[in-house]
């Protein structure tokens, strides 16, 4: 018996137009379908970088439905080197990038034209949990934090009304909550992140 499956059907159809690099001439994604022509290799991910035309759509739009910016591809990141490595390639291509979480946003926060989305909703891991603080993923949403905290007799310092939004993006506009009054808003809470930009700037 042949096993013939959807998984097994979609990973040949992805492997049939993966992305291998950026052509300069033309400004766009080489596919190893299509690289009949020099382009710029890219960096090594761990995630996927899509270029179709459906999940390019997807992020052309936002909560506030009023800006619809199209990207030229879309990343979801497999690890935080991932955003380290296309960033700096995006940098040196003068590629425009912008970070998504879950696009509750308005006026185009979370989008970018003819360049880079990187959907932070596959960084999505609690890493610990403890009295002083949690460690998370940007990607994590509110309520998956607060699931586990609650294990331990424990809430976050302040809450957005809605809870299904991720917490990277509400950092990203500060996140204000009911208790913010007496704590703040979010990102006062924020003891450190462990992204370091300058390692944008270091050789590869």
């Amino acid at each position: 018996m042949n096993n013939i499956s959807r998984r097994n059907i979609l990973q040949g159809l992805i492997a049939s137009a993966v992305v291998v690099g950026f052509d300069t001439a033309n400004c766009s994604w080489a596919t190893s379908a299509s690289a009949a022509h020099s382009f710029v290799n890219l960096p090594h991910l761990d995630g996927v970088l899509y270029t179709d035309d459906a999940i390019r759509a997807n992020t052309a739009d936002d909560f506030g439905h009023l800006v619809h910016r199209y990207p030229k591809a879309v990343l979801n990141p497999g690890s935080i080197d991932d955003i380290v490595n296309i960033i700096r390639f995006a940098r040196t291509h003068s590629l425009k990038v912008a970070a998504r979480g879950q696009g509750h946003s308005c006026y185009g926060q979370a989008q970018v034209e003819e360049g880079v989305i990187i959907d932070m909703s596959t960084l999505n891991k609690v890493h610990s949990i403890s009295a002083k603080q949690a460690v998370v993923d940007a990607g994590v949403v509110w309520s998956q934090l607060l699931q586990e905290t609650l294990q331990q007799q424990l809430t976050p310092p302040v809450l957005t009304d809605y809870i299904e939004l991720s917490i990277g993006g509400t950092l990203s506009v500060g996140g204000i909550g009911g208790a913010s009054h007496r704590y703040g808003v979010q990102v006062d809470n924020v003891l450190s992140d462990t992204f370091n930009p300058d390692i944008l700037d270091k050789p590869d």
